[in-house]
């Protein structure tokens, strides 16, 4: 199906995400945090169709990635899921970069990937 970049420090979350999407047909690369997502991401041959990025972690938070992403890579789909209701996109491109709030259902979850990886 695609290539996914998931970037959690939260185990327990990062292993249940990991799971939804292995079974749902996806190649799934994990980082822990901001700094090893980047690190990790400029040593991939293949760049990955979405990078999933929690917002608060250690070393560089999401938004700190998807800003560098964006500027020194031009990266198209970022999904940044977080419990903070309050975080303002708007210096991002609607289209480029989404936010879906925690707790997420496997629907809603799986729904919004597809709905990133196919566009």
């Amino acid at each position: 199906m695609g290539k996914i970049l998931l970037v959690e420090d939260d185990i327990n979350i990062r292993t249940l995400f990991r799971k939804i999407l292995i079974a749902n047909g996806y190649e799934v690369i994990e980082a822990t945090n901001g700094e090893e997502a980047l690190r990790l991401y400029e040593d991939l041959e293949e760049k990955p169709e979405l990078i999933i990025l929690d917002h608060l972690m250690p070393k560089k938070s999401g938004l700190e990635v998807t800003q560098e992403l964006l500027k020194r890579y031009s990266h198209k789909n970022i999904l940044i899921i977080t419990g903070y209701p309050n975080i303002d996109l708007e210096c991002f491109p609607k289209e480029t970069v989404k936010l879906k709030l925690k707790p997420i259902s496997v629907a809603d979850f799986l729904s919004e990937i597809q709905s990133m990886v196919e566009a």
